[in-house]
């Protein structure tokens, strides 16, 4: 899911479509088979989005890190960032055109605006797989 703190999308906008994101700070995991490249499902079929952005890592919590200190938005599985959804520090966007659902690992117990859809997606984690 694409996440960024309160105050990144307060200051870049919080975009309404995948596409948006081509005037956002990426920040890019250099692990993927194409880095620069977002994957996300429409009404449509799924679609990629080229990116760019100003800071790469091949680590996870040096990814994690960069996103707290607001640099960008970045693209995680859920259990990667459930503590920080639930405390508000990054927030969600484009729930509606998640590309691997799967991803959503984590329950948040109350969930409040602006996580309504995340805390959906989240809960759906409590089943036993």
């Amino acid at each position: 899911m694409a996440v960024a703190t309160p105050n990144y999308w307060n200051t870049n906008g919080r975009p309404e479509h995948p596409d948006a994101l081509k005037d956002h700070n990426a920040l890019l995991y250099d692990y993927l088979e194409e880095p620069d490249t977002w994957f996300f499902k429409g009404p449509d079929g799924r679609f990629k989005v080229p990116l760019k952005g100003s800071f790469r890592a091949n680590n996870g919590d040096v990814m994690l890190s960069a996103i707290r200190k607001g640099l960008g938005v970045d693209l995680v599985p859920t259990f990667f960032c459930c503590e920080d959804l639930r405390n508000g520090q990054l927030e969600v966007v484009l729930l509606d055109f998640e590309d691997d659902p799967l991803n959503a690992l984590c329950g948040l117990s109350t969930p409040s605006p602006p996580f309504d859809k995340s805390a959906r997606i989240c809960q759906l984690s409590r089943r036993p797989f």
